[in-house]
């Protein structure tokens, strides 16, 4: 049995002559790993989730995707866990940690309320993923929030518009609350003072039809705004459609910007001018920085990516 057990891990110190023989065996007896018993035995899953409020949104899938591969090339695998927003299902999520059910969970939608991750965090692997928390004790991919809407602001600005309108969320995640401040702060250096015929909320899951609405309100405005500031694309995208079926020239009448880089975003022009985040870089980042803690219980690390504007067809100077 250690023989054979050498040639299943690929180990070099059985002769070539006796591995042979075994890897015959196997293929004659149509022989499969039973990996249950060997995940019991090793005490471990080889199984990661992945959990969020809901994966409906187009960004998750470049995530999830990248999640896959590192994952992949650790042996280990993955499984997509919903909450719905609810606290009772993260913790049914997390007691699978503590059942040995998983091995460790990445966490895309941790917000400042998700209070029970404490008691979880630093006594099981646990990675946060874009929307995290810094007292909550596990490693972090960030993105720099606040500078989306920061840059954002001024990057119209520079194009010459000064009503420039900002669509957020009815959520407490991190980017989105990060992002709305940078705006606030690009828009006090202005000296342009806040107006809320210039913001708008969507449902807290940046649903199109609820970003179709929160436009609707923009543009019907005596004194619309020139330009218009999302917080996703998926938001961005329903702007530049009721900018359309009201008549208005995008960028000539109104410029958007969104934040994410979704596929959606070139599909159809004017192809949108968005804050790109590198959606599969931060799934495999996320799985590295996973596995590596699941390996080794005092890894902790914190790594932040980049989120440059690609500038578009949606964005131009104000010719009014």
């Amino acid at each position: 049995m250690a023989t054979v057990s050498r040639v299943l891990n690929g180990e070099d110190c059985v002769r070539e002559a006796t591995a042979r023989k075994v890897t015959d065996a196997i293929e004659r007896l149509n022989y499969v790993p039973n990996v249950a018993a060997r995940n019991l035995r090793w005490n471990e899953s080889r199984m990661i989730m992945v959990i969020a409020n809901n994966f409906t949104n187009p960004y998750y899938a470049r995530v999830l995707a990248g999640v896959g591969e590192g994952a992949e090339k650790a042996g280990y695998n993955v499984m997509m866990c919903a909450t719905d927003g609810k606290t009772e299902t993260g913790k049914k999520y997390m007691h699978m940690l503590e059942n040995g059910l998983a091995d460790g969970a990445i966490l895309l939608n941790a917000t400042e309320n998700d209070v029970w991750i404490k008691d979880y965090a630093g006594r099981h692997p646990l990675v946060q993923g874009v929307e995290c928390v810094e007292e909550y004790v596990t490693s972090k991919v960030l993105l720099d929030h606040r500078y989306v809407g920061y840059e954002g602001v001024r990057y119209l600005a520079g194009q010459g518009h000064r009503r420039i309108a900002y669509i957020s969320a009815d959520n407490n995640f991190p980017s989105t609350r990060g992002r709305y401040a940078g705006y606030c702060e690009a828009m006090h250096e202005l000296g342009i003072e806040p107006d809320d015929s210039l913001y708008a909320v969507a449902e807290w899951n940046c649903s199109f039809e609820s970003g179709y609405r929160c436009a609707e309100r923009l543009l019907k405005n005596e004194n619309m705004p020139t330009a218009i500031l999302c917080v996703s694309d998926t938001l961005a995208i329903s702007v530049l459609l009721a900018a359309e079926e009201m008549g208005l020239r995008v960028p000539e009448d109104l410029s958007v910007i969104g934040c994410d880089d979704i596929e959606y975003s070139t599909m159809k022009h004017p192809f949108l001018t968005t804050f790109h985040i590198p959606k599969f870089k931060l799934g495999v980042t996320c799985a590295e920085l996973l596995i590596a803690r699941i390996q080794d219980k005092n890894h902790e690390k914190t790594i932040q990516l980049d989120t440059p504007l690609i500038v578009r067809e949606s964005t131009g100077k104000q010719i009014k």
